[in-house]
């Protein structure tokens, strides 16, 4: 048998020469693309390499018109407009002097920069290639007006290479950026306002004034504070109290609760000379407690009128009309149906458990209401379906 020597290969099947050639050459092509490609995707602008990392922001010069652009500038204004978050700080309401305040903020940075209006505010990149505010800036900074309909007129200024370039753009304000309560100004008292509690909304009032009033712990102090209300820090500790016009020269630290939201109990802050302000957000501390099962207590429940009913609650006999509220005090239930019965409840003069029928309908058999625990925060809501009346027939001794 003739034995085939490497060589000798390609001479008796010519056909694989260029199969082979073919296959190297190849792989020789894509090793050199592997070598050879750090040194294609080095940005082909002359700033440092960390700033093309910028998240968010491509590595083009695409900031200024074609024939303006230059060779460094590592992005467009597109996308810095969708960076740059602008909100617009609300007036101290005791305050008619100063003028309009803005809020900077990167998108996905927690930094949060104050100016007046119009003002300047610099940018930088940091170690990791951050986008950063910084101080009024001397070669990479933003200008901002404000216009009317709440619009800010931007223009970004960078000095490269001697020259000066420059671009613009316009932005609807946003609401006030929400912070944490602890990030709020590190000097007293705004540390002590800092640890403050929302307790919760108080239920009682809810229910009789259609109020939403919350209840808010500061140190030792506990006020209750609508929509609206302020506090204010008097040198000794937060009050509530209102501002007198004779007061206003001071502008003494100020406190004023806006709504609840998902993320808290929302507060306006401003600091004494009224040059700061941060919205805050105070999370609910309290607990649900367990469910009361309210619907256990009830029994013998009959219709007595359209919106009027009958029946047994722990065993005490009460006839209650929609509207009526039962108090339980000193082991007893008492109806609560005059308006001075109902106020004395909710300025904090009575105490207990608290059952608040808020509808009665007679054709659905259907009894709806809440019941509200002494703390007046917690409260669960129930519903009583009245049983059917059973008629019982009698015979008569004649019958068959």
């Amino acid at each position: 048998m003739m034995t085939v020597g490497p060589f000798d290969f390609f001479t008796h099947y010519p056909s694989r020469v260029l199969q082979v050639g073919g296959g190297t050459l190849g792989a020789i092509g894509l090793l050199s693309c592997l070598m050879m490609l750090p040194i294609l995707t080095q940005p082909a602008f002359s700033l440092p390499r960390r700033l093309a990392k910028v998240e968010g922001i491509r590595p083009l010069a695409k900031l200024l018109p074609h024939e303006l652009q230059p060779r460094g500038f590592p992005f467009d204004a597109a996308q810095l407009e969708e960076l740059v978050l602008l909100a617009l700080c609300p007036r101290r309401p005791d305050d008619v002097q100063s003028g309009p305040m803005a809020h900077i903020k990167i998108k996905g940075s927690n930094q949060i920069r104050q100016i007046p209006l119009p003002g300047r505010l610099g940018l930088f990149f940091n170690e990791r290639g951050d986008l950063c505010l910084g101080d009024e800036g001397d070669r990479f900074w933003l200008e901002i007006e404000l216009q009317e309909n709440k619009m800010f007129a931007v223009s970004v200024f960078l000095e490269m290479d001697g020259e000066l370039q420059s671009a613009q753009f316009r932005k609807a304000a946003l609401m006030p950026l929400v912070q944490k309560m602890e990030e709020l100004f590190q000097e007293e008292p705004f540390q002590a306002l800092s640890k403050a509690r929302w307790l919760g909304t108080d239920l009682v009032c809810k229910a009789g004034l259609g109020l939403a009033v919350q209840k808010m712990e500061i140190g030792s102090a506990l006020f209750d504070i609508a929509e609206g209300d302020r506090l204010y820090w008097d040198g000794l500790g937060w009050v509530k109290e209102s501002i007198s016009k004779e007061s206003v020269a001071t502008l003494a630290p100020l406190m004023q609760a806006r709504n609840s939201a998902a993320q808290g109990l929302e507060l306006d802050v401003w600091d004494s000379p009224g040059e700061r302000h941060m919205r805050v957000a105070a999370p609910l501390a309290s607990l649900q407690p367990s469910r009361v099962k309210v619907e256990e207590w009830f029994s013998s429940i009959r219709i007595r009128s359209e919106k009027q009913i009958s029946c047994l609650l722990e065993k005490q006999c009460l006839i209650l009309r929609e509207g009526d509220w039962a108090l339980k005090e000193n082991g007893r239930w008492r109806v609560l149906r005059k308006a001075e019965d109902k106020q004395q409840m909710i300025d904090g003069k009575r105490f207990g458990d608290l059952i608040v029928f808020e509808s009665i309908d007679a054709k659905r058999r259907l009894v709806q209401g809440q019941f509200i625990l002494p703390s007046r925060i917690h409260g669960f809501p129930f519903s009583l379906t009245i049983a059917p009346k059973v008629e019982k027939r009698l015979r008569g001794k004649g019958a068959a």
